[in-house]
């Protein structure tokens, strides 16, 4: 077994490239430091480096990106290089990147472990079946693990904020609070198009909790969500603080953290909501709680049953009745329920 030989040795972890699927491998790195006293290196891309910055259970952070700035041989020699440098023990390639494997293989990283593909049977040392397409997406990744015997006990993702950052978003939100009686933030964005809640129906929304509750509404994003931002904005008729493009990802998680309430359609920013143990309520409608939900203690699924088979990739799709049928006067209850 693979855990035999984990005790006291370098591991690295290749990580996948998105937010939310970054933070379900954070559980991970508290197992490899508490139980096998492990050197843990996560391999990831910049946009996510963030999600293990000041994690008390990674020793280091390497960054590299062979789809975009990484993309030369040179780059990849150079990565080459400080793995060889490095002396890994072992690697774990949770992401399926066979340029990963391959520089791990070159790297003479002793034991690479990763999941079972054609072109991967040369460069792994240990291949493993992934779980079940159709099983959620942390227990895919979490099964690179398991089945190489790594017990996995905790679930819950791992976001580490410091206390100064956390101090000041604080303060930021309990000048709201002065003339709020409740805090709310809103992500209107997906990364794809049907994943979204039709922008006049949290329009409505937001109107009614400041009207309910005299909620000080912030949305929230990157500077590229702007335009989704207006078009809702464009439609309401209460107050609202535009937070776009204004926070980094520590600041966001200090943010949730410190709210009431985030509403959230099924995004990246949803499950750092969920691992900040924000009070969550998630929309879904092509996608599949069931394989891609937030993990988190106060998370709350609203979704409806439509004909369609769900999950549904098409991206074409312009009916979106999905999303549609997730009426506003149930979202409006389920935050209610919570704010009150």
């Amino acid at each position: 077994m693979i855990r035999d030989s984990l005790q006291d040795k370098r591991v690295l972890v290749a990580v996948p490239n998105w937010l939310g699927d970054a933070l379900m491998v954070t559980p991970v790195f508290k197992t490899l430091k508490n139980r096998y006293n492990a050197y843990t290196a996560v391999l990831c891309v910049d946009r996510v480096s963030d999600v293990f910055r000041d994690n008390i259970y990674v020793d280091e952070i390497i960054i590299f990106d062979d789809r975009g700035k990484d993309r030369s041989i040179f780059a990849k020699f150079k990565l080459l290089k400080k793995l060889r440098q490095q002396k890994f023990d072992v690697a774990f390639l949770v992401q399926r990147s066979f340029t990963k494997a391959l520089i791990a293989a070159l790297a003479k990283i002793p034991v690479r472990v990763g999941y079972q593909r054609l072109k991967n049977r040369f460069v792994l040392t240990q291949e493993v079946m992934p779980a079940h397409f159709l099983c959620h997406r942390q227990d895919i990744y979490f099964s690179l693990f398991k089945q190489a015997g790594v017990v996995l006990e905790e679930r819950i993702p791992q976001f580490f904020v410091p206390e100064d950052i956390r101090s000041a978003i604080g303060d930021k939100v309990n000048e709201l609070r002065k003339n709020h009686v409740r805090v709310v933030c809103v992500h209107v964005s997906s990364n794809w198009e049907q994943k979204r809640w039709p922008p006049h129906f949290f329009s409505w929304f937001c109107d009614q909790l400041v009207k309910d509750f005299n909620c000080a509404v912030i949305f929230i994003g990157s500077s590229k969500e702007q335009n989704i931002i207006n078009r809702v904005t464009s439609s309401m008729d209460c107050d609202y603080f535009d937070f776009c493009g204004k926070t980094s990802l520590k600041e966001l998680g200090a943010l949730f953290s410190a709210v009431d309430l985030v509403v959230s359609n099924d995004s990246g920013p949803a499950h750092l909501a969920g691992a900040m143990g924000a009070n969550l309520i998630v929309l879904f409608g092509p996608t599949s709680p069931e394989v891609t939900a937030p993990r988190g203690e106060n998370v709350t699924i609203l979704s409806e049953e439509v004909s369609c088979a769900v999950p549904c990739y098409k991206k074409t799709c312009t009916n979106n009745i999905c999303m549609k049928k997730i009426t506003v006067e149930r979202v409006v209850e389920c935050a209610r329920k919570i704010l009150s």
